[in-house]
């Protein structure tokens, strides 16, 4: 008997290389002949599933997670590629807050700033698996984004201060593909804090309260002639699909 495995991760638990490995060794005890190809959708494992097809280095680093602290996040490069997964840094399995509403994108655009300081011209950053609903505000900022409130101070946006935002100064474009496999929009019913808030830990209050946060970024970008309103996808991660617009992505 012959079996293949093509087995997706899941979510915020075992990865899709940890699983198959995992059947594999079993079915193989049993004297089966096992064909296996891990997949990856953007979330968990990209980077596992990527390296053993692309090849190219493993680069390990400390970046900040979703829940502030320090934690090790590997992303892959190949020449002037970099492969860089959004769950290695604000993944919901790194997160001990479980509220979409307090956590951070930071060591996701740390993650990206360290690829390219090493030579990488082209980033394909995957989406899935996040514990945050930050706008990918985190993100902007660790590549030199600054965000100010009302009364001129700069800060770090979350989920929960998103409303906050009265002035963005922006840094360079940066050359990021977005992988996804959702279309949701930032906001409204099919948005970001409506559709997957939920599954990362917010109540219906904090659901409502993500999602009016959603909206103001959403008013504050389009101030500065940046439109994401409508962009597919731009619901990805807690809103880092939009961002990545922002920063001159796709």
């Amino acid at each position: 008997m012959k079996v293949v495995l093509a087995i997706d991760s899941f979510k915020g638990t075992f990865s899709s290389r940890y699983i198959e490995d995992a059947l594999s060794a079993r079915l193989k005890a049993l004297g089966v002949e096992v064909v296996s190809l891990p997949v990856a959708d953007g979330g968990e494992g990209l980077v596992d599933v990527l390296h053993p097809v692309l090849g190219g280095d493993l680069i390990t680093l400390s970046v900040t997670g979703p829940d502030g602290d320090k934690v090790v996040a590997q992303y892959l490069l190949k020449g002037d590629l970099a492969i860089v997964e959004t769950a290695q840094a604000a993944g919901i399995a790194l997160s001990k807050l479980h509220s979409a509403a307090d956590t951070t994108t930071y060591g996701v655009g740390e993650m990206i700033r360290d690829a390219m300081s090493r030579g990488a011209k082209e980033v394909l950053l995957g989406l899935g698996g996040s514990a945050t609903c930050d706008g990918g505000c985190g993100m902007a900022a660790a590549l030199g984004w600054f965000f100010f409130n009302r009364h001129g101070d700069k800060f770090l946006p979350i989920g929960r201060t998103l409303k906050d935002i009265d002035r963005i100064v922006r840094d360079n474009d940066y050359p990021i593909t977005a992988l996804s496999d959702v279309t949701n929009p930032l906001y409204g019913p099919k948005g970001a804090a409506y559709v997957f808030a939920p599954q990362k830990g917010a109540g219906p209050e904090e659901v409502e309260m993500l999602d009016q946060g959603l909206q103001h970024l959403a008013y504050v970008l389009r101030s500065e002639d940046i439109a994401i309103i409508d962009r597919p996808m731009a619901g990805a991660a807690g809103g880092l699909g939009g961002m990545v617009h922002v920063l001159g992505g796709k």
